[in-house]
């Protein structure tokens, strides 16, 4: 079970569980000071995210997210998407985001830091 009292972090804190063949991840603790997607859709620090994951075959895993945040949104939004396992012989290239890399060495102006969201 989640901790009762919680300090804020920037990605929370998760606990899992097994459903049957369905591993549940719940996260709250958000500090608020993070966006839910790179469009920079905000949240508070009321965020629960429930994540479900199952594997319906040996070729795929089933990801069905609910963002739940009363402070900002009026319902829970709610994302499924399937993935497909890569076929023998592909290689998966590295990915890097390095969109905040404005401020490298440590030295951030001010604009360079994300603003919290309330």
């Amino acid at each position: 079970e989640l901790p009762k009292d919680l300090e804020p972090t920037w990605m929370g804190t998760s606990v899992g569980r097994w459903d049957g063949d369905t591993l549940v991840v719940t996260t709250t603790g958000f500090n608020g000071r993070t966006w839910l997607d790179t469009a920079q859709h905000p949240h508070s620090d009321a965020l629960r995210l429930t994540i479900r994951m199952t594997r319906p075959d040996f070729d795929h895993l089933t990801w069905d997210i609910t963002m739940e945040d009363a402070k900002y949104y009026q319902k829970p939004i709610r994302n499924t998407r399937t993935f497909v396992l890569m076929e023998k012989g592909q290689e998966l290239f590295e990915y890097s985001c390095s969109e905040n890399n404005r401020c490298e060495g440590g030295k951030c102006a001010e604009a360079d830091v994300q603003k919290s969201a309330k």
